[in-house]
């Protein structure tokens, strides 16, 4: 892995004239264009030195002032995950052991689990089941707060972080947002304050978050319960302007609320214009705009369960689940640590979150798409980025790589072709035109090249479902019933 990164900071140190590459600060990572958007570099900095800036396309350029004052410290540097992440150790400081399973990271248990109230379960994006857990450690005063982000009541450019000590603090956060969420800001507050705290976030901002407990163990005291959300890959801010000109709307300032995850689960996005107009959009339209808009950070990151969390959950996408009539198991979590189990075991018994046991396989093969995109087609895109100078990040000496296929180099291609495509205006503006219909196939062809699915497998496994539809055969046996208060 070595030679690829190097050779992506003789390119990008070519074209920014090398200035920021050789920075000791978090102005490297954006040179390299390693970003994660998560924030922890402003919360950590002791001076005070660094600000947020929204960016027209990316996500968040967090910009330092001066970056004499700094002298020698380099902490924004040394805790940031974009570039530096050396997975094998993390899992050894945080577990004492290398993962479980190569797939999921260290686990305990696996399971499918929902809110047990109805209002809960519709509000979140899938089953309710991290709204659920952290209200019932609120009630029960396992944590003081809980670390959140909802949308700005401005802009959802500026998104709102803050710390909710309350249920109906916590439930204006429920839902997803597919954008760039700096919520490791947020951190400023844990350190500063007193109490134990929940912290959710995505797998790179958990990256962060293990990182900077490591240098500061007050924070590694406030921080008791790490949530950690199932993520294939997030989008930059250029994909909500795409999303509102696929509308109709002239830009995504016209947009007062996005959901993401609206109706019956697993959603559609809904828009509700500034004039009050609402705009129903298909799952796909979803799909194609976050390929579309991937930052290169996270065509490089290889968690997508959220490997270093205490627990992790995310949508259960299971054939049989998302075909059937009953929609109460939406939800996988997977336990970690002692402290993660503890907690959603005892919100099962309580009561506040019904579940039932699956195995790791099960899981996987939930995730299966994603998991191949993340484990199995990284050494392509590694070597591919590299190749064409992009920024690459460092995971270790220790840290194996999956052997990539044919068809993992095809799409680590395609990625870096899109990716330079889509910033040209006339491309935008012929995709933003283009009908569905006519842009399915070649979303189609991107998704199975991206996520290099295993297309016989997937075949097969239709055929089967069709066969059964047609000839009236038996639905599958009935799951096992749930866990007992």
């Amino acid at each position: 892995m070595g030679a690829p990164g190097d050779r992506a900071v003789r390119g990008v140190a070519a074209v920014t004239g090398g200035s920021g590459v050789r920075s000791r600060t978090v102005e490297r990572i954006h040179a390299l264009n390693l970003c994660h958007y998560c924030g922890i570099c402003l919360a950590a900095c002791p001076k005070d030195n660094i600000r947020r800036l929204a960016g027209p396309r990316q996500g968040f350029y967090f910009h330092v002032l001066d970056e004499q004052a700094c002298g020698p410290c380099d902490l924004c540097l040394r805790i940031c995950p974009g570039e530096d992440l050396d997975l094998a150790r993390l899992n050894m400081s945080v577990f004492g052991a290398p993962p479980t399973d190569e797939r999921l990271g260290v686990y305990r248990r696996c399971y499918l689990a929902s809110a047990a109230y109805d209002d809960i379960r519709h509000a979140g994006a899938s089953g309710g089941v991290v709204t659920a857990l952290l209200a019932f450690c609120l009630e029960e005063r396992l944590v003081d707060g809980a670390l959140v982000v909802a949308d700005g009541a401005s802009s959802i450019r500026e998104p709102n972080v803050y710390v909710a000590r309350s249920v109906s603090e916590l439930r204006h956060a429920a839902s997803s947002r597919y954008y760039p969420v700096p919520i490791m800001e947020g951190l400023s507050q844990l350190v500063r304050g007193r109490g134990r705290y929940a912290v959710v976030g995505l797998p790179c901002h958990v990256h962060g978050l293990r990182k900077y407990e490591e240098l500061r163990k007050t924070l590694s005291d406030r921080v008791t319960l790490r949530v950690g959300l199932f993520c294939g890959y997030s989008t930059d801010f250029a994909s909500l302007d795409f999303l509102a000109s696929r509308a109709g709307l002239g830009s995504f300032e016209e947009v007062e609320r996005v959901n993401f995850r609206a109706g019956e689960w697993p959603g559609h996005i809904a828009l509700r214009s500034r004039d009050g107009t609402e705009i129903a959009m298909s799952r796909g339209e979803r799909d194609l705009v976050s390929m579309l808009h991937m930052p290169t950070r996270c065509a490089t990151c290889p968690d997508q369960t959220g490997e270093l969390a205490d627990l992790s959950v995310g949508d259960a996408w299971l054939p049989e689940l998302l075909n059937g009539a009953d929609h109460l198991w939406k939800s996988v979590v997977i336990t970690r640590t002692a402290r993660g189990h503890n907690a959603f075991e005892t919100a099962v018994l309580r009561g506040a979150i019904v579940a039932r046991n699956v195995s790791a396989d099960e899981v996987a093969r939930s995730q299966e798409n994603l998991l191949v995109f993340k484990k199995r087609g990284m050494q392509a895109r590694i070597r591919v980025l590299g190749f064409f100078g992009y920024g690459v990040p460092n995971f270790g000496a220790r840290w194996k790589l999956e052997r990539s296929r044919p068809v993992d180099y095809l799409g680590a291609v395609a990625f870096v072709i899109v990716n330079g495509l889509i910033v040209r205006p006339a491309v935008r503006r012929l995709l933003e035109r283009l009908p569905s219909r006519a842009i399915a196939p070649f979303a189609w062809v991107y998704r199975n090249l991206l996520q290099a699915y295993d297309l016989r497998r997937k075949l097969v496994r239709k055929a089967v479902a069709l066969g059964r539809r047609l000839g009236g055969g038996q639905m599958p046996a009935p799951p096992p019933p749930p866990l007992q208060p």
